[in-house]
């Protein structure tokens, strides 16, 4: 069997279109055979929706066409639904130069009884693109370009042409102002909005259909100018489409998620994004999980996974969706499993760490682990005791913690501090418990380096603590400690709540003199003292070198305060060099 002639072949190919084109009202064709114009062989027309096509006031445009025919002996293409085929440069730049082309490549058996067509949506940005490329490539003669199969329906041809209509008329010709300012994709982080025009699309699905065929440009606007330029076309670029779905997302009737988004590419890829650490690929059957949020929605995220792992359906909204049992790599296994326990410590500590886990460095995700390790008792071997305190550092901040080890391996840890469930109490002899604010026992280094500081908890504290012969020396302490974080952190709320427990214990009968010396130590540090505060000091009658020396000190009396220093035994010296008067002497000694 021979081969047709060339003219043959395009006959037939010409015929393809114009069978498809006279199937549709509002199409119409004029072809023309063996190339009789110098780039395009015709143009299909296209009439007003509900016109007959029949006046010219129905002309809705005039939409150029180039048709190559080929016989396709190996089926290299007919069987494809996107091929790439050659097309000359030097006919490109003409196209180029008006308003570009809708060009048709008909392939076809030996006897001409089957036939597909594809197409490509050559408006002039598309072309820039092609040109550039052939530039870079090197190219002298030719280019390939893609093309895309079209469906045997004459409407899937009309919303082809039509939307190359469209884009054709927007951009003008490719020399024109429009095209040369095409928005390049590197700059899209300065594009303001975005917009595009799509024929027949009746969602999301079909807008990405359409754009991965190449037949729509999506336009945007810079800065403050209204004027809406095409955006660089890629044929390589991956678009996603996304929404906000309101349905809930269940696993065995437990409900994990009150809305989602879903994502869908020109790939035909199919995401689901409960939240911002969990991707669930439904085309590649796959999970993605990475820790980006808080720990809340990480502990959420955690056990939605694991639910997926018992079963093998997830609801959204009312449709289930079934799923062969999921499986997932041991390491995976072990960071969900420890975002449960972290969020677990943390409320079991009462401690609100709302820092997302894509700024956790690896040092703090190192503390986190040791937290998590005291609690499950892997750290059981350091404690020998039922009670240990610990100093747990976060961030190179404090959170002071109780541990009470368990009978078994998991032990109980409790906010030192800030506990609502437990208080500090002193004792007396006859097993009586009078109340004491939970910061009396801290360091003071600790103290004034806290992850975090609740002012009006500790001042409740305060009101609350019961002043007796058991609390007195302790709520003293515990205001000592407050002027020492004060000396740390310079946070003038703490000596504020040091005045507010000196105040409470001024009364008592064994802290007259110290309480007014730690009053006016206070009052130095914001303030000189009066000259009235000079006398009151003056006025105390004592033997006792630590009333002494606190007094020199608060009377810049260096050689005095030296002497009480000195006169003082070693283990006495030691002592004092922890109490916040001293680092007042210090400031002497300079």
């Amino acid at each position: 069997m021979s081969l047709p002639t060339a003219t043959k072949i395009e006959d037939r190919a010409i015929g393809a279109l114009k069978n498809v084109v006279d199937e549709h009202v509002t199409m119409g064709a004029l072809f023309n055979s063996m190339d009789k114009e110098m780039a395009w062989d015709g143009y299909i027309y296209i009439f007003f929706e509900g016109s007959k096509g029949e006046a010219k006031k129905d002309l809705d445009d005039k939409v150029p066409v180039q048709i190559k025919g080929h016989v396709d002996e190996k089926r290299k293409y007919m069987n494809k639904q996107r091929i790439t085929y050659p097309v000359f440069l030097e006919d490109l730049q003409i196209y180029f130069r008006d308003r570009g082309t809708l060009y048709f490549q008909i392939f076809m058996t030996e006897d001409g009884k089957k036939k597909e067509i594809f197409y490509s949506s050559l408006f002039p940005t598309k072309i820039k693109t092609y040109l550039e490329l052939a530039v870079r490539k090197k190219n002298k003669k030719t280019i390939n370009i893609a093309f895309t199969k079209l469906r045997q329906d004459p409407e899937a041809l009309y919303q082809v042409v039509k939307q190359f209509s469209i884009e054709s008329k927007k951009q003008g010709f490719g020399e024109g102002q429009i095209v040369k300012n095409t928005i390049l994709l590197k700059d899209m982080d300065k594009v303001k909005s975005i917009s595009a025009t799509v024929v027949g699309a009746t969602n999301e699905y079909d807008f990405l259909r359409r754009i991965k065929d190449g037949d729509i440009c999506i336009y945007g606007t810079i800065g403050n100018s209204s004027i809406e330029l095409p955006l660089e076309w890629q044929g390589d670029t991956k678009y996603v489409i996304g929404r906000i779905v309101n349905r809930k997302i269940s696993v065995a009737d437990v409900v994990y998620y009150d809305k989602y988004e879903v994502e869908v590419d020109t790939d035909s890829k199919f995401i689901v994004i409960p939240s911002p650490n969990v991707q669930i690929h439904f085309s590649d059957k796959k999970i993605d999980f990475k820790a980006r949020s808080e720990i809340k929605q990480l502990r959420n995220d955690a056990e939605f996974i694991l639910a997926m792992m018992g079963n093998t359906e997830v609801k959204f909204g009312d449709k289930a969706f079934s799923y062969a049992d999921a499986k997932i790599p041991k390491e995976l296994l072990d960071e969900l499993n420890f975002y449960i326990d972290l969020d677990e410590v943390l409320k079991m500590l009462e401690f609100e760490y709302s820092r997302p886990f894509s700024e956790v460095t690896g040092a703090i995700l190192n503390q986190f682990v040791t937290l998590v390790e005291i609690k499950n008792g892997l750290k059981n071997k350091l404690l020998q005791h039922k009670l240990h305190t610990y100093d747990w550092k976060i961030e190179d901040k404090y959170l002071p913690l109780i541990i009470v080890k368990g009978e078994r391996e998991e032990n109980i840890l409790i906010n030192r501090i800030y506990t609502h469930t437990h208080q500090t109490l002193n004792t007396d002899d006859n097993g009586n418990y009078y109340k004491v604010p939970s910061f009396s026992h801290i360091d003071g280094n600790v103290l004034g380096n806290l992850f975090y500081y609740d002012y009006n908890y500790f001042a409740e504290q305060i009101r609350k603590a019961e002043v007796n012969d058991f609390t007195v020396n302790t709520l003293n302490h515990a205001s000592l400690v407050l002027i020492q974080a004060y000396d740390l952190n310079g946070d003038i709320q703490l000596l504020e709540l040091a005045k507010l427990l000196q105040e409470k214990i001024k009364n008592h009968e064994q802290m007259g003199d110290i309480c007014l010396i730690n009053i006016l130590q206070i009052k130095k540090r914001i303030e000189k003292l009066s000259e009235e505060d000079k006398r009151d000091l003056t006025n105390i009658t004592s033997c006792d070198l630590q009333i002494l020396f606190g007094i020199s000190v608060l009377l810049n009396d260096l050689e005095k305060a030296e002497k009480c220093f000195e006169e003082m035994e070693d283990e006495l010296k030691e002592e004092y060099k922890k109490f916040p008067i001293f680092s007042l002497y210090q400031k002497l000694l300079r």
